[in-house]
């Protein structure tokens, strides 16, 4: 599986605190800002963008060596309220060569119709990390999610679905379903996605 960096949108008025599933993305109606974990040996990162009209059509909007930035233009256009765009990072290392690309992340400014997840919880938690404490190889659990949205008085617009993700697949690895299975001993992380970059974590142990 190729690496993905941890890639979350927040951002301009009225910050919140972290939830227990990661930062809560926020937005303006102006700008998004853009979020990353540090990736090792990564000397700089190129954040992509574009409109979500289910194109390809990505632009380069910068390129530095912190782990976040502030989108407000795309192609030198300022970003409209009410509108879904969707975001990328590459990491590069000191020769230009890509070390990883996280997932891209769908998000919706602020002033419009639409709202973005605000947490993703895990169903039936105690039980599935109780679990997942203790596996054997060859053993499967499958885990599914919950959405919370930021607002309840807005709809939402799916772009994507969660996305799985294991952090050492030679410990265990994870489906596009969410079914996790051991493969040796060892421990490792299992991530799931929103959309926009929300995640809930899992710790895995394989015995």
């Amino acid at each position: 599986m190729e690496q993905k960096g941890r890639c979350k949108t927040q951002s301009g008025r009225n910050r919140r605190k972290a939830s227990a599933s990661g930062q809560i993305p926020q937005s303006d109606e102006k700008s998004l800002r853009l979020q990353w974990k540090k990736i090792s040996g990564a000397a700089s990162y190129t954040v992509y963008a574009s409109r979500c009209d289910g194109k390809k059509n990505y632009k380069k909007v910068t390129s530095t060596r912190g782990l976040k930035t502030t989108v407000s233009r795309i192609s030198g256009k300022k970003l409209r309220k009410g509108t879904y765009y969707k975001m990328y990072v590459v990491a590069k290392d000191s020769r230009g060569r890509i070390l990883s690309k996280s997932l891209t992340v769908h998000v919706t400014t602020d002033g419009g119709k639409y709202t973005n997840p605000g947490k993703l919880s895990l169903q039936n938690a105690s039980a599935i990390r109780k679990k997942l404490k203790s596996m054997k190889p060859g053993q499967t659990c499958k885990v599914s999610t919950r959405q919370t949205l930021q607002s309840k008085k807005l709809k939402f617009r799916k772009h994507r679905g969660v996305v799985y993700e294991s952090s050492d697949p030679s410990v265990a690895t994870v489906s596009s379903s969410g079914k996790i299975r051991a493969v040796k001993a060892g421990s490792c992380s299992v991530y799931a996605y929103a959309q926009n970059g929300v995640y809930v974590r899992v710790t895995v142990t394989v015995r």
